[in-house]
């Protein structure tokens, strides 16, 4: 079972709205209002320090994919924007993002497929009971025994900091110039685009793996322009609203991938009704993802001064290694 598309759940605040009352107290002093385009990166590293304070203090499973999706979110800016940010503190900022989500993925996973099969097991009535029940054990215990590995003093789970690392960034963190963050939107947007258009020629011909790749590029692609969006560079709504639709086909099909793969590997799990059951679930499901990917037309950014669509015939340069900033 899949939550809300993560733009809706990781949420940005208001364009003015402080952040100070989104983070733990005494930090807004360290992250104060600056000019041009720092205010996207503030409202996300609010949201990623207010979901974490989430997964210290309850950690539901819907605590746990919001963190997961803010420090993503952060990354993915920290990305775009790094060469405007000092290195030393963008790198060790990065990192511990990455960190924590990693650290929660186990986590993340066990809550996803004990959902989808409970779900399952509602949806199809006492018929499905005996396939599934072996398998719903095996998953009650797997979720029980991640929450179990990072449980802390109540009902949260222990994360990594990253307040320290927050403050730092932005102590050393000039204004960044809107022109040049501009290009290197536009720029990132073009190879992300590129990268769509070849994941999806692979997916509609491979399996499962192909299928994953295709969703993990769209949802890079879905960053860069939530954070053109956000900024006022173009309007892309529409654009935005056909990357959720195909991202959540695939994610959907991912997830009971993820599933099936798991119930192979079980002692005992893999009976034939579970197989045949499993089957019958995923058929429609990768209809839909393949006729989502099929139909899904990435959009790319001009580039400045050429004529509509100019940069989308002439295409992009390949895609940028992970982590490496398309500022110069």
């Amino acid at each position: 079972m899949r939550k809300a598309p993560e733009g809706a759940a990781a949420g940005g605040r208001a364009a003015g709205e402080s952040v100070r009352s989104g983070t733990s107290r005494g930090l807004g002093a360290a992250i104060e209002p600056r000019p041009d385009l720092l205010r996207a990166l503030r409202r996300r590293t609010a949201a990623a320090l207010r979901r974490r304070r989430d997964v210290r203090h309850r950690g539901t499973p819907d605590d746990v994919h919001d963190l997961r999706v803010a420090t993503r979110r952060l990354q993915e800016l920290i990305d775009l924007l790094g060469g405007a940010i000092p290195e030393t503190a963008r790198r060790r900022l990065r990192r511990r993002v990455r960190r924590v989500r990693r650290s929660l993925a186990e986590v993340r996973d066990a809550d996803v497929q004990l959902q989808l099969v409970e779900a399952l097991a509602v949806r199809l009535g006492p018929d499905a009971a005996p396939p599934l029940a072996a398998l719903r054990a095996r998953l009650r215990a797997r979720a029980a025994a991640a929450r179990d590995g990072l449980r802390r003093t109540g009902a949260g789970l222990a994360v990594r900091g990253l307040r320290g690392r927050v403050r730092a960034l932005f102590a050393v963190t000039p204004a960044i110039p809107r022109a040049r963050v501009a290009v290197a939107a536009r720029r990132a947007l073009r190879e992300r685009a590129v990268a769509v258009v070849g994941a999806r020629a692979r997916a509609l011909e491979d399996g499962p793996v192909a299928m994953h790749a295709l969703r993990i590029a769209v949802k890079k692609y879905r960053y860069t322009l939530e954070f053109m969006d956000e900024v006022g560079l173009g309007r892309h709504a529409a654009a935005l609203a056909d990357a959720r639709r195909v991202q959540d086909a695939l994610g959907r099909l991912h997830d009971l991938d993820l599933l099936i793969a798991l119930a192979r590997r079980a002692p005992g799990a893999a009976t034939p009704g579970l197989r045949a059951l499993l089957g019958e679930e995923r058929r429609p499901l990768l209809q839909a993802a393949r006729a989502e990917a099929a139909a899904f037309a990435p959009k790319r950014a001009a580039t400045p001064g050429s004529a509509r669509g100019a940069a989308s015939r002439r295409g992009a340069s390949a895609p940028r290694r992970p982590g490496r900033s398309p500022l110069p």
